[in-house]
């Protein structure tokens, strides 16, 4: 099993269109979108891939691809917080926009992706 960062999303994806884009490369057993209080997308997601070759092949393939007139940024999801935080703020400086702030690592169940 692999989490995955996907980055520069449009604020119009949804879970259901990642499932179904990642969905080509394997088994996606889970897809968040991170939103603000407000629920409005950040532009960040987690894909939970089945099998890690998939999602190695799914970086492969997606990373820089545009998807809704967005180039998309995809690597692996490191597994604690600080490093997490570091990757977001480097895709953030990359996308030349403001700075993520009060990210929460808690998928819409409670639970954290990175147990």
């Amino acid at each position: 099993m692999m989490n995955v960062v996907v980055a520069n999303l449009s604020r119009r994806m949804t879970d259901d269109n990642l499932r179904w884009l990642f969905g080509d490369f394997g088994i996606v057993n889970h897809v968040s979108i991170w939103v603000d209080y407000e629920d409005r997308s950040l532009r960040f997601a987690i894909v939970q891939m089945r099998h890690s070759k998939d999602a190695e092949f799914a970086i492969k393939e997606l990373s820089g691809k545009r998807i809704a007139r967005r180039f998309l940024w995809v690597d692996r999801a490191p597994k604690e917080f600080g490093a997490l935080r570091r990757l977001c703020a480097e895709a953030s400086r990359k996308r030349k926009t403001r700075r993520l702030v009060g990210l929460s690592l808690l998928n819409p169940d409670g639970d954290s992706f990175f147990s």
